[in-house]
């Protein structure tokens, strides 16, 4: 028995890991806004395009197919109310010089000044590695053809399904070179960090299949000529299901299941019975962690060792709690079960009515991830 149960929880943590894929995020990159020089629009939409494919995510074409916007924005540094104001990064309270352990940590090569990153307020400032928070080209820096005019990036990611702002970050410029190419990935790779556990628990949901694996308890009720309950029979059950609509899945088993108990004028009885239940589930989901499947259906039974002749068919009616964790989810499953016909015992007169209560309790992955038909880049 010992030896069955160690199986058992090691087929169960094999499902659990076998669970473990990620989905990619959906992500519409429209034009990015604001019109303060000619090639600046046209340059942060291509970094942005080109940094979300880079990160391993998707970029579509189209807003109604996504799951996250990143919406962009430039305009001109109003200087003089940005020094101006107390919660501004770059006001004399707020401002904080390079830190000696900077993170990312800063390089200086080529003659380039680069620039490191800092909550300031909602959003993330960066500062450049002088210290002195200065944008404008220093003496001895190349100048000729810089801008000296400063300009403001912001990009916003909002949840497409309720247009919730999830992450606001923004970038000071000057003029468009490769230094900002380090910056603009820093900025799509915290947002998409930000969305990483959003994903991974939308992502168990939006399968054709589920398999799942659970341990059961059966106490059974028995009724003859007299009425007994036995309290120690227990089993395994694999599970599949296929999700055929948004709300409603059909599904296939096989549960092998301990039968124990004793009848007056004849030796009692201990075997293995086979259950191969159909069933019909509908899906109630509570939050992207916690589903409720109502359920009912019929089964095929079996005796294994010929020790009884069980009703041939059995209905069954049940609810079972879905919670998320990891890739699936963890299900508690309790279920009632009757009889249609009597069972028997061979060799004897011994007729009975089997009345069941199943606790189960198992893991449940989904595989097969429904995708929509979408335009990508």
């Amino acid at each position: 028995m010992k030896n069955s149960v160690f199986l058992i929880i090691f087929l169960l943590a094999g499902l659990s890991l076998f669970g473990q894929n990620s989905r990619e995020a959906k992500i519409y990159v429209p034009p990015v806004e604001g019109k303060v020089r000619e090639g600046d629009n046209a340059y942060f939409h291509k970094q942005l395009t080109y940094e979300v494919i880079f990160q391993h995510q998707t970029v579509v074409r189209n807003k109604g197919s996504s799951d996250y916007i990143f919406k962009g924005a430039i305009e001109l540094e109003d200087k003089e109310s940005l020094n101006d104001s107390p919660d501004s990064a770059q006001s004399a309270n707020a401002y904080t010089p390079v830190p000696n352990m900077p993170v990312p940590h800063v390089r200086n090569f080529f003659g380039r000044r680069e620039f490191f990153s800092m909550e300031a307020g909602s959003e993330i400032r960066f500062y450049d590695t002088k210290g002195d928070n200065d944008f404008e080209p220093s003496p001895g820096e190349e100048s000729a053809g810089k801008n000296s005019e400063t300009y403001i990036f912001t990009l916003e990611m909002l949840e497409r399904s309720t247009g919730d702002v999830i992450s606001s970050q923004a970038i000071v410029y000057s003029d468009l070179d490769s230094s900002l190419n380090s910056l603009i990935s820093i900025v799509v790779s915290n947002m998409l960090y930000e969305i990483s556990e959003k994903l991974e628990s939308a992502n168990w949901l939006k399968n054709w299949v589920f398999l799942e694996m659970s341990v059961l308890w059966l106490p059974r009720q028995y009724k003859g000529d007299v009425e007994f309950f036995y309290l120690s029979n227990y089993g395994v059950k694999i599970a599949m299901e296929v999700q055929f609509a948004s709300f409603m899945s059909m599904g296939i088993g096989a549960i092998v299941s301990q039968e124990e108990a004793e009848f007056d004028g004849v030796e009692g009885i201990n075997e293995l019975l086979l259950e191969v239940p159909a069933l019909l589930k509908f899906d109630i989901v509570i939050s992207d962690d916690f589903v409720i499947e109502p359920y009912g259906g019929v089964s095929l039974n079996y005796s294994l060792s010929k020790k009884t002749i069980p009703s041939q068919l059995s209905w069954f009616a049940g609810l079972q709690f879905n919670f998320r964790a990891g890739a699936g989810a963890v299900v508690i499953d309790p279920r009632f079960s009757m009889d249609f016909y009597s069972s028997g015992i061979p060799a004897s007169d011994v007729k009975f009515s089997r009345y069941s209560m199943q606790f189960g309790i198992g893991y449940k992955i989904g595989i097969g991830q429904k995708t929509d038909k979408i335009s990508e880049y």
